[in-house]
């Protein structure tokens, strides 16, 4: 028909004419239209590559053309035939029906198994994060009553951490970075696996929370150990020590930058407030078998000079950079 367009799926022809076929552009895969023919039917008008081509009605037959409609409806066709390969149909046999049915059923059930494990690995951390930073921020804003505050620890001076206490009595202060993610209650365990899959609050969590080494002292009379080791997660929530990481970039500049930006940390006991300036950032190991070891832990409290000097020096020369804290 007149302003019909196809597709030339095939160039017939031998020889000569073949050639000239595709000399004048009857490609393969080229989109072809009809013009018109002439009144006698012979010769026939088409257009392509954008300009008009005659050929002979004879020489038009070597040429097989795919209309556009006819191509629409192989997809139509192709569309419907999975449509019913997959869906109960009309005409189809009990087994048929049932093998479909339980084919989508899979096929829902898979869905929906694959949504809860993103949920879980992806936005459940992330809800978790906000409703425990939201219920210690609600805590952090309460004021202390006079019973809460009577079951602090004697000597205690620090009151307003009275409402953590009463909930937790391993609580044992509060760490804070001025400017980051670094915000947090402060708990002491039995041992160092207590806290790390448990919240503040007792409960089950992946997450932990930031815990001190069993053995540190924390004294009424303010003193703590002299090495006071903190533990917490990096988690890619970025809640706990995720954004302490900063301080220990692959590029150097960066990492002095974010230092520069926050150089105290603040950790606040039941007995007394105290500020401490980062002197060394390092990546350290206790294992013999993961390479060179640095025992940080054994050393908690200096009984002399030399030991501090001996501890201080070791984090000195492992330190990504030097800080500049006169020690």
């Amino acid at each position: 028909k007149q302003g019909q367009t196809g597709r030339i799926v095939k160039v017939g022809g031998e020889g000569q004419l073949r050639r000239h076929f595709l000399d004048m552009g009857l490609i393969q895969g080229t989109d072809i239209q009809y013009i018109k023919a002439a009144p006698m039917g012979d010769p026939i008008e088409y257009k392509i590559w954008g300009y008009e081509l005659t050929l002979r009605k004879d020489d038009a037959k070597c040429i097989d053309i795919e209309l556009q409609e006819n191509k629409k409806k192989k997809k139509e066709n192709a569309a419907l035939a999975i449509v019913k390969g997959l869906i109960p149909w009309k005409g189809d046999s009990v087994g048929e029906i049932i093998r479909k049915i339980v084919f989508l059923v899979s096929i829902v059930a898979l869905c929906v198994a694959v949504l809860i494990i993103i949920d879980k690995y992806m936005f459940e951390p992330e809800r978790q994060r906000n409703e425990y930073q939201s219920s210690i921020l609600q805590l952090g804003n309460h004021e202390p009553t006079a019973e809460e505050i009577a079951e602090l620890p004697e000597k205690a001076i620090n009151t307003e951490y009275a409402p953590f206490y009463a909930i937790n009595n391993d609580f044992v202060g509060w760490l804070s970075i001025k400017g980051i993610n670094v915000n947090y209650p402060v708990v002491q365990g039995k041992n160092n696996t207590d806290y790390l899959e448990k919240d503040f609050y007792g409960n089950y969590s992946k997450n932990g929370t930031i815990f001190a080494d069993y053995e540190n002292e924390f004294k009424n009379t303010g003193e703590t150990s002299a090495n006071t080791i903190l533990y917490g997660h990096n988690l890619r929530t970025e809640n706990f020590f995720a954004e302490i990481t900063e301080y220990r970039r692959v590029d150097l500049d960066k990492s002095l930058e974010f230092l520069k930006e926050h150089p105290v940390i603040e950790f606040n006991t039941l007995y007394e407030k105290a500020k401490y300036k980062i002197f060394s950032v390092m990546l350290i190991n206790t294992r013999e078998e993961y390479g060179d070891v640095f025992n940080y832990p054994a050393l908690l409290n200096f009984a002399n000079r030399d030991e501090f000097n001996y501890f201080t020096s070791e984090c000195l020369d492992r330190s990504e950079f030097f800080t500049g804290v006169d020690m």
